[in-house]
C-alpha cells in the first residue's frame, strides 16, 4: 500500500497545475498518513512481541474516520465450509492482469484474494478503482 500511494503522489507531483488534481493531492496525503500510522503499529508490535501475528487497529492519531465504501459486497454471503467455524482472514493478495494490449497509463484487471483460517478463499475483481476516503466534518 505504501508503494502504491507513493507512486500516485509522485505522478501528481509531475502533473502540477491542474485544479482537479489538487483534491487528489489532499486525499493521497491523508492516505500516506494513514499508512504511516499502520506501519508504526507493525514496527512497534513486532519489536515488542517477536510474534509473526500483528493485530492492527485504525489509527487514533487521525481525526477523521475512514468512509465505508465498496466495491466489494458479497450478496448473498458466501457459504461457509461444512464443519467449519469460519475464521479470520489470514492473508490478502492483490494481483493485476495485463495482457500487454493496454495503452500506457491504463490499469489491468485487478484481482483480490482473501484467504481465511478455515481454508476458504474469496476473490474479488477490482473493476472500479476506489480511492480511500475519510469522513470530514464541514465547518
Amino acid at each position: 500500500m505504501e508503494s502504491f500511494v507513493s507512486a500516485k503522489r509522485e505522478f501528481l507531483a509531475q502533473s502540477e497545475g491542474n485544479a482537479a488534481l489538487d483534491e487528489l493531492s489532499s486525499v493521497y496525503d491523508y492516505q500516506q498518513k494513514y499508512i504511516s500510522a499502520l506501519l508504526r503499529q507493525i514496527t512497534n508490535n513486532t519489536a515488542s512481541s517477536g510474534s509473526h501475528t500483528v493485530v492492527l487497529h485504525p489509527p487514533t492519531t487521525l481525526k477523521s474516520s475512514p468512509s465505508k465504501q465498496g466495491p466489494f459486497l458479497f450478496q448473498p454471503a458466501p457459504l461457509q465450509l461444512s464443519k467449519s467455524e469460519g475464521g479470520d482472514a489470514t492473508d490478502i493478495l492483490y494481483s493485476s492482469y495485463d495482457n500487454g494490449l493496454l495503452d500506457e497509463g491504463q490499469a489491468g484487471l485487478g484481482v483480490i484474494f482473501v484467504v481465511f483460517q478455515d481454508g476458504r478463499v474469496d476473490f474479488c475483481l477490482d473493476v472500479d478503482k476506489i480511492e480511500a476516503r475519510w469522513d470530514r466534518k464541514v465547518n
